[in-house]
C-alpha cells in the first residue's frame, strides 16, 4: 500500500514540475516567481512524502520489537537455565557439606523417578556398577531418605521411610528417649513405644538411634510435631514431621560403608 502511495505522489509531483517546466517556456521568465514556485512544489512533496515516511518508521519500530521480543525470550530461557544449573549446584554443595561433615563414604545420585502406588519407592542414576547394593542407607541433605531395595547395574530402587512398611529405630537428640518410627500420611508420622513416663517435647529433633545394623546413628529423620498424653495410659502419641520434602527430590547421596572415611 505504501508503495502504491508513493508512486501516486511521484506522479503528482513530476505533474507539478512538469507544469512549472511549461510555464517557464511559454512565457514565465520571472526568476523570482519560478523559484516561488519550486518552492511550492518541494513543500507540497515534503508534505505528501510525511505520512509515507511515518509509515516506513512505523514498520521499521515493529521489525525492531520483534526482533528484541525474539531475543527477551531468547535471553529468558537462557537464564532460566542458569537458574536450574545455580540451584543444582548448591543442593549437590549441602550434599558434600554433608558428607564431609559426617565422613561417610558413599555416592551422590540423581533422582530419575518416584511411585506412590504399592510400595513407595524412588528410581535413583546409580546401580551396581557403581558399587551400590540393597540395604544401603539413601540420605539426602536434609535428612534420612530410606534404603536400596533393588539395585540394578545402572539404577537403583530406593524404599521410602515415608511408606507404611518401612521401620527405623530412632532417638529423641534432646532427651535420649527412644523409639520406632513409623510413617503415616504425606510427611507425617509417629514415634511409637514412647514410655508415659519420658521426657518428651515439641520441637525436639529425632535421629536414627543407631541400634539398626542399616542405619548409623545420628541421621536426621524429623522434629516432634505433636505429643499427646492422654492417649494411653503406659504410651505418649507421639508425632513426627519429616525433614525431607519428598515431592522436591532431585539429589540422594547413597551411604556405601557406615565407618568414617580416612582423612
Amino acid at each position: 500500500m505504501f508503495f502504491k502511495r508513493q508512486n501516486l505522489i511521484d506522479y503528482s509531483v513530476l505533474f507539478f514540475f512538469v507544469l512549472i517546466s511549461l510555464t517557464m517556456i511559454f512565457g514565465l521568465n520571472d526568476r523570482t516567481k519560478v523559484s516561488g514556485l519550486y518552492a511550492i512544489a518541494l513543500d507540497i512533496r515534503g508534505t505528501l512524502n510525511r505520512p509515507l515516511w511515518y509509515g516506513r518508521q512505523l514498520i521499521s519500530m515493529n521489525k525492531e520489537v520483534r526482533q528484541l521480543q525474539h531475543e527477551n525470550a531468547l535471553l529468558r530461557i537462557e537464564n532460566s537455565e542458569y537458574k536450574e544449573a545455580y540451584y543444582e549446584n548448591i543442593r549437590l554443595r549441602k550434599l558434600l557439606s554433608f558428607d564431609l561433615r559426617k565422613k561417610f563414604k558413599g555416592i551422590p545420585a540423581k533422582v530419575l523417578g518416584k511411585n506412590d502406588i504399592g510400595i513407595h519407592t524412588l528410581v535413583i542414576g546409580v546401580g551396581k556398577d557403581h558399587g551400590v547394593e540393597a540395604n544401603m542407607p539413601v540420605v539426602s541433605a536434609d535428612g534420612l531418605v530410606g534404603k536400596i531395595l533393588h539395585s540394578g547395574r545402572h539404577t537403583s530402587s530406593v524404599h521410602l521411610i515415608s511408606d507404611r512398611n518401612f521401620r527405623v529405630a530412632v532417638r529423641d537428640q534432646q532427651s535420649r528417649v527412644e523409639g520406632v518410627f513409623e510413617w503415616t500420611v504425606g510427611r507425617q508420622g509417629k514415634m511409637s513405644a514412647v514410655h508415659h513416663s519420658v521426657d518428651i517435647q515439641t520441637g525436639h529433633n529425632l535421629v536414627t538411634s543407631g541400634m539398626s545394623a542399616l542405619f548409623p546413628a545420628g541421621l536426621n529423620v524429623g522434629r516432634v510435631d505433636n505429643v499427646d498424653t492422654t492417649a494411653s495410659a503406659l504410651f505418649r502419641k507421639v508425632e513426627v514431621e519429616l525433614y525431607v520434602d519428598f515431592d522436591r527430590l532431585e539429589e540422594v547421596f547413597v551411604i556405601t560403608s557406615h565407618t568414617p572415611a580416612e582423612q
